[in-house]
């Protein structure tokens, strides 16, 4: 076995780098966005659990100073029966209940969940009332009325079309003495909601006779095949003082309570695709929300993650816009909304995505109108536009290949000291005008379009549900290849695309020139690709089908400049481009190392000599 230190330092460097890079990537891959356990499990679960769960009461009763107890001035409010009204437009389907005058249902008519049911964005459990009530300040405390009888001013389902536009009016009455804050002391609640047929906004308002708070709880149903990814990617929202700040919460026994004061410009949440909010029409100045979170884990190993929100009012009267609705980038820029879209490096991968990625694949899309095609034609740009960067790095490759006999020679001559091993080397670097980390160029560029491509395909809603050939959504990992078992950082399946990503990669690391003597580069060509098709196992089909597509891209360009090049490159050719080619700056921090080297390797060589000749004397 070869010692460690007798390593070619070409590879040492690249590789390490190399590895570095890719290390990176796993790292924050399986932190962040590894599947932790078996997706149909959990969402058999996260079924059962959005149509059964719901015993327990709502988060509402959970919310500071709300009286559990109806007064009594109230109670003849609360005994009538609930009477729903259904508002259907070309978007969706609303549910208006007279109990709270609460928007009870909100069923998407474009979107599904994925287990082929149309997307009910809030919970319609037997005992969860719905949400937009409003507690009201009596006697210095807030009531619910979620349980009071409102009169609604329409008795029958309406469907309205897509340039049309409906008013609903729920008024309640009740004859309570208001406290100091009321200006009437028969104070009227009255709440009116504004439908229209081409809008996932709806238009509230809301008018009473003394402070009133308005309520979101339990945030909106999970819709996707894995609980865990999208309990990862579940948030909720307050933008207040001109900044957004993001909520969560990832421990049972470590419940969420949070308050916001402040100049508050909206509330909301998010799960992965869909999400909702409140827009005051004037943002709220000394605002105050609170936010409760808590998570629950389920039987299969899945989680469920819920919020609550309420937005304390300063006067008698609000309007206000609710979203509730997909996730679509240009949708919720309409609202002021860009924030909900999840990114996990906001800084880094949104405006690649923004900006590029999701502007290209729609202007691909608007000609192509399957997605997969439309990856596979944004792969092939993407490398055409690093084609000037992957040069470089082939012909490095090529110039380090010559070289590989030259290093031999020294690593024969020089055995016990790798420090003057690696100092020959950088004279042989530097002879041949070669810089070993030349190739490393376009795999650094890569990563930010790696990161980008990730969020991309895992939270745009455009490639939600896409098919490709036998992959029946692009958003996801395609698990085509049972195992029959459970196999540590495999799971019970494997990913063909990723698979066949692997092969691809031994494919171009074949035909990639490299030292025929270097066992180090022989181990590559199977190690890295087997490292990155466990890595890409659990990663979407579409980040996948664009890595393959990359890579038998990059095989052809090598397979083109190996046959086509029209000169052969010597070892002679590299001295005399080396001695008129200008000194680059890599090339002179290696000089300087050099030179750092040679002094101290000539002062090793005195200290040497003087302690033998000490130890002569003794």
């Amino acid at each position: 076995m070869s010692n460690p230190q007798e390593q070619n330092p070409a590879f040492d460097k690249r590789s390490i780098l190399a590895f570095v890079l890719i290390g990176v990537i796993f790292l924050v891959w399986s932190v962040y966005f590894a599947p932790k356990s078996d997706p149909k499990k959990e969402n058999i679960s996260v079924a059962q659990d959005n149509n059964v769960k719901q015993e327990s009461k709502p988060p509402t009763s959970n919310l500071p100073e709300v009286k559990s107890d109806l007064p009594s001035e109230l109670l003849n409010y609360s005994s009538g029966i609930n009477k729903n009204i259904v508002i259907e437009t070309p978007l969706y389907k609303a549910t208006i209940s007279s109990k709270g005058a609460l928007l009870s249902k909100f069923e998407l008519k474009k979107y599904h969940n994925w287990y082929g049911k149309p997307a009910q964005l809030i919970c319609d459990s037997a005992n969860f009332k719905g949400v937009l009530g409003v507690d009201i300040g009596l006697n210095s405390k807030y009531v619910s009325t979620e349980s009071l009888d409102f009169n609604l001013d329409k008795n029958d389902n309406i469907i309205i079309g897509e340039k049309d536009s409906l008013i609903i009016t729920a008024k309640l009455n009740p004859n309570i003495s208001s406290d100091s804050n009321s200006n009437s002391t028969n104070p009227q609640i009255e709440k009116r909601f504004v439908f229209y047929g081409d809008k996932y906004g709806i238009g509230f308002n809301i008018k009473t006779g003394s402070p009133y708070r308005l309520n979101w709880p339990n945030s909106i149903n999970f819709q996707e095949y894995n609980s865990v990814d999208e309990g990862t990617r579940s948030h909720s929202h307050v933008f207040h003082d001109g900044e957004m700040k993001k909520f969560d919460v990832s421990k049972p026994d470590e419940p969420l309570k949070d308050t916001i004061s402040g100049k508050v410009e909206w509330i909301g949440g998010s799960v992965k695709y869909f999400g909702y909010a409140i827009i005051p029409s004037v943002p709220i100045n000394n605002g105050f929300v609170n936010v409760i979170g808590n998570i629950r884990n389920i039987d299969s190993g899945g989680h469920i993650k819920r919020f609550s929100l309420s937005l304390n009012s300063t006067g008698n009267e609000g309007n206000y816009t609710i979203f509730l609705g997909p996730l679509e980038r240009e949708i919720v820029k309409t609202y002021g909304l860009g924030k909900l879209n999840n990114f996990s490096l906001e800084w880094l991968t949104r405006p690649i995505s923004e900006y590029f990625m999701m502007p290209l694949f729609n202007f691909i899309h608007s000609f192509i109108n399957n997605w997969g095609l439309v990856i596979i034609i944004f792969s092939l740009i993407i490398k055409t536009i690093l084609w000037p960067l992957s040069l470089p790095q082939m012909r490095s490759a090529q110039k380090m290949k010559l070289l590989a006999p030259l290093m031999a020679e020294n690593k024969e001559k020089i055995i016990d000291d790798p420090q003057k091993l690696q100092m020959e080397n950088a004279k042989l670097y530097r002879e041949y005008g070669i810089n070993p980390m030349g190739g490393c160029a376009p795999m650094i560029l890569q990563l930010p379009i790696f990161s980008a491509l990730w969020q991309t395909l895992s939270s745009a809603i455009e490639l939600r549900q896409s098919s490709f050939i036998i992959f029946k959504d692009l958003s996801l990992a395609d698990n085509l290849i049972p195992l029959g078992f459970n196999f540590p950082l495999l799971g019970s399946h494997l990913s063909l695309l990723a698979v066949v990503m692997g092969a691809s990669m031994v494919l171009q690391m074949r035909l990639t020139p490299t030292p025929s003597s270097d066992p180090n580069q022989k181990m590559m060509q199977y190690f890295m690709p087997v490292f990155l098709t466990i890595m890409f196992n659990s990663m979407p089909a579409g980040l996948n089908l664009y890595y393959l597509t990359f890579n038998i891209a990059s095989a052809l360009q090598q397979v083109a400049m190996n046959k086509f090049s029209k000169s052969t490159m010597t070892l002679e050719d590299l001295r005399r481009e080396a001695k008129t080619k200008k000194q680059g700056w890599f090339s002179k921090k290696m000089a300087e190392a050099q030179k750092i080297a040679e002094m101290q390797q000539s002062q090793k060589g005195n200290l040497n000599g003087r302690t033998a000749v000490e130890q002569k004397k003794k």
